[in-house]
């Protein structure tokens, strides 16, 4: 029963991908609450890892319709023809030529925006190069107004191939002739009385433009029937070159997955990296002409279930499923789906060659596989054949596959419920300093435990689950929780190193209850492993040893470790931090550092297929350090549904709706922050902060006064600065609308930092500031906030305070007018860099 249910949950899970990935998503989780209701909490949840994965391209929110809008000023949208992961598509008129066209409008999905433009581009890039009947011609490029890139292409009337197919499915032996087609689907002129004949037809047509594509350098890769439109004329031809790729590009695989549709995917292409080539495509053309003759694709199932059957046997014989197939088709099938690319048609035209042979009476150049042949592949792959004799040899091989396939499976269930429960764990956990490490709030850490214990029972990376459990319930004071867990992790691991960790936590449940202690790790043995490395180096990083730490996980292999490896990134930034200190500051030298360590991240998030919440963090500091705070917003945000807890991303969120101007969104978040950390001085901050540029100045000096600024790093005389900083702000509000207030919040502020030391930056700043609006110096002022919006151009909150300072001559709509340009240099900035571009 439980292996009926996981197979059910696994064949709706590829299900509901599918029909997201045509734009269905919402009817096909609809059809699992209706006919699967037992089975819906399971399927959703396998949805949202699939929704973390980089490879996967799945439901997306549809873009504002286009329908009845002009676009680039000369295409009118008239209706929408469909959808997919990559684009929607829209049946238009063309004014100028008085033609119909099909505009494909891009949209992301699941794709990170970066990867779908690139996607988009390849596609333009490939049907600009290609001249052939049997590909769709590109007329134009542009954009909408909302900057979402539009390619203009030949509009198809007819039908597309897969409901051909799916009609002649239905209609069985009636299919065979070719009348239907012009009831059914409106075509013309169809010269072919045989289906079988004009299906071969339509793959020579086929076969001649991809052999005009790769004779341009372009691959399609993902060549199958609902990539093929059948015109009314009863010519096919081939769409879709989303995922192409040239000849002197990458592999096949992208962003760790494989590319392309299981079911007409050559082998290789499914299995393994490969460079681009003809025979790749040659295989799901082939794969495609075999479902147009059998009415069934080579392999079926779901994906998972197709991956197995392509892994480990060939397609079942073309004539088996239509008897009376002439033998010279079934052999250019045979051949076309060679399962080693050597033994294949090597170029597309040798194929076409074949399948024009066919149509002329010609004879084919090449012969079905005998028998013999195929029984002699069948035996070579079989462990049986090679073996019979040997029953208890036999029986060993049949014994070992069991429990190989039971591994595989429970290592499969592992490394899913942990792509499930891992990305909630909270960032950093465990290894910022002393006072920070605690949540107070009992709800939120009741969370984070279970959190814990739900990455504990997936059984994956148990020295890391148990490490993290065991050093979150010794900072929340359950001594005998830790040392348990530490036992674990010692029992896992089996060294010396982790045996002698386990037992100085095991010593300490015997000291006196509440006393706030660390542990002497100078008397454990040295690690010799790379669990012990990564465990070491941990500790190390609670200690406030960070170069250490940086060292042992530098001599580590932390390969399929995720979380060694994302606490490996956190010191990428301490070189950021190095960077920026240096006067002046290298600015090529820290972009390339900077991308770096975002590409490492990004490279880390493909390898295991998921983003966590501590790579939301990594990815959203490293965007916030580049004053590309839209980026840095919604990376935050994206981590806060994974790990709501997450004080980290609560401060860099509150950090960049700030810079955007967001004050009220700032404060939410800040709010939020200190719900689970109260008096948290950051939070403090950035709460005052986001009231004071919101003009609650009331808010802000409440938020003050009810920060701790003693037991969280900070002092009282942080308390006192962000009392004159407000009081500045407030003057700076009011130099234009009401300038006595501004004057007295100037004295005000100028009082109130006289009880700083001289020497301390923060005074200095806030006085000259403050004398320069008593002075009535406000050239001088504008001047140094001028300078500061140059160091952060994206700000639009220094934008809003600089403005306030601009003379009254200035008209309304000047100020508009310079507020938009700086709205269009902040957009400009804010799109993705070079290299993070590259690597989505």
């Amino acid at each position: 029963m439980k292996e009926e249910r996981e197979s059910k949950i696994t064949e709706l899970i590829a299900r509901c991908l599918e029909a997201a990935s045509e734009g269905e998503g919402d009817a096909a989780i609809d059809s699992v609450r209706a006919e699967h209701p037992e089975l819906v909490e399971e399927v959703l949840a396998g949805l949202r890892v699939a929704g973390r994965m980089p490879g996967f391209a799945g439901q997306q929110p549809d873009d504002v319709s286009a329908v009845g809008r002009l676009l680039s000023d000369r295409y009118r949208v008239t209706r929408r023809i469909g959808a997919g992961a990559m684009g929607i598509v829209y049946e238009a008129d063309d004014l100028e030529l008085g033609r119909k066209v099909a505009i494909k409008v891009l949209r992301t999905g699941l794709f990170e925006r970066g990867e779908a433009l690139q996607r988009f581009e390849r596609e333009a890039t490939a049907l600009a190069s290609i001249d052939h009947d049997a590909v769709v011609r590109i007329y134009d490029r542009g954009v909408t107004e909302e900057g979402s890139p539009i390619l203009v292409m030949e509009y198809i009337d007819g039908a597309s191939c897969a409901d051909v197919l799916e009609r002649a499915a239905l209609l069985g032996e009636e299919s065979h002739g070719t009348a239907w087609l012009t009831e059914h689907f409106g075509l013309r002129d169809i010269r072919e009385e045989d289906f079988l004949r004009l299906c071969v037809r339509w793959a020579a047509s086929l076969a001649g433009g991809l052999g005009a594509a790769h004779a341009a350098g372009v691959f399609h890769r993902d060549v199958k029937p609902s990539n093929v439109m059948i015109r009314r004329d009863g010519r096919a031809v081939l769409l879709d070159f989303g995922i192409s790729v040239r000849a002197d590009h990458a592999t096949l695989t992208l962003g760790g997955s494989t590319v392309g549709t299981p079911a007409y995917m050559a082998p290789e292409a499914a299995f393994g990296k490969v460079k681009a080539q003809s025979s790749v495509d040659v295989y799901g053309l082939s794969a495609t002409l075999y479902h147009m003759l059998t009415s069934s694709p080579p392999y079926v199932g779901n994906a998972t279930e197709v991956m197995a059957a392509v892994a480990t046997r060939e397609p079942v014989p073309a004539r088996r499923l239509r008897p009376g197939l002439p033998r010279d088709t079934a052999a250019i099938l045979e051949h076309g789906l060679e399962r080693q690319p050597s033994a294949r048609y090597q170029t597309a035209h040798e194929l076409e060659d074949d399948l024009r042979a066919f149509l002329a009476y010609r004879t084919v150049s090449v012969r079905p596989t005998s028998a013999f042949t195929r029984l002699a592949r069948q035996a070579r792959r079989s462990r049986l054949v090679q073996g019979a004799t040997l029953a208890a040899l036999l029986f060993g091989l049949i014994w070992g596959g069991i429990l190989w396939q039971r591994h595989a499976a429970s290592a499969r269930a592992e490394r899913f419920a942990a792509a499930d429960a891992y990305p909630a764990v909270p960032p950093n956990l465990g290894v910022v300093s002393k006072v920070n490490r605690r949540v107070r709030d009992p709800e939120l850490q009741a969370e984070i435990e279970r959190t814990l214990d739900r990455v504990v029972v997936t059984r994956h990376r148990p020295v890391t689950a148990y490490l993290l459990r065991g050093a979150f319930r010794w900072d929340h004071g359950d001594r005998d929780g830790a040392a348990r867990d530490f036992a674990s992790l010692a029992d896992a691991a089996g060294t010396e190193y982790s045996k002698s960790l386990a037992q100085l936590y095991a010593d300490a449940t015997r000291l006196p209850a509440g006393e706030d202690m660390e542990l002497e790790l100078t008397s454990l043995p040295d690690p010799d492993s790379d669990e012990d490395r990564y465990v070491a180096a941990y500790h190390l990083m609670r200690a406030g040893q960070s170069e250490g730490a940086e060292a042992l996980l530098a001599a580590a292999n932390l390969e399929g470790n995720r979380h060694a490896q994302e606490f490996q990134a956190l010191f990428g930034f301490s070189e950021i931090n190095a960077l920026l200190r240096q006067e002046p500051v290298d600015e090529d030298a820290l972009y390339a550092v900077s991308e770096a360590l975002a590409l490492r991240i990004i490279r880390m998030e493909e390898a295991d297929g998921y983003r966590t919440a501590t790579s939301y963090s990594l990815l959203g500091t490293h965007r916030l350090r580049q004053n590309r705070y839209p980026d840095a917003l919604e990376l935050c945000e994206k981590g806060l549904e994974l790990c709501p807890s997450a004080w980290v991303l609560r401060i860099n969120a509150a950090s960049a709706a700030s810079e955007l101007g967001r004050h009220e969104l700032a404060a939410h978040h800040a709010r939020e922050g200190l719900r689970f950390r109260p008096g948290f001085h950051k939070f403090s901050i950035s709460l005052y902060e986001a009231e004071a540029r919101a003009g609650n100045f009331d808010a802000a000096r409440l938020a003050i006064e009810e920060g701790t600024w003693t037991d969280t790093g900070a002092t009282p005389l942080d308390a006192i600065q962000a009392l004159g900083w407000v009081q500045l702000e407030e003057a700076i509000q009011f130099i234009q609308k009401d300038p006595e207030r501004a004057r007295a919040s100037a004295t005000a502020a100028m009082a109130t930092v006289a009880e700083l030391p001289g020497e301390r930056p923060g005074r200095q700043r806030i006085e000259s500031r403050a004398q320069a609006i008593l002075d009535g110096d406000v050239e001088q002022l504008r001047k140094v906030l001028l300078g500061e919006l140059l160091e952060s151009p994206t700000s639009l909150s220094r934008l809003d305070v600089l403005r306030e300072t601009w003379p009254d001559c200035m008209e309304e709509g000047e100020l508009k007018l310079l507020g938009a340009w700086f709205e269009q240099l902040y957009l400009e900035l804010s799109r993705p860099t070079r290299a993070s571009a590259a690597v989505k």
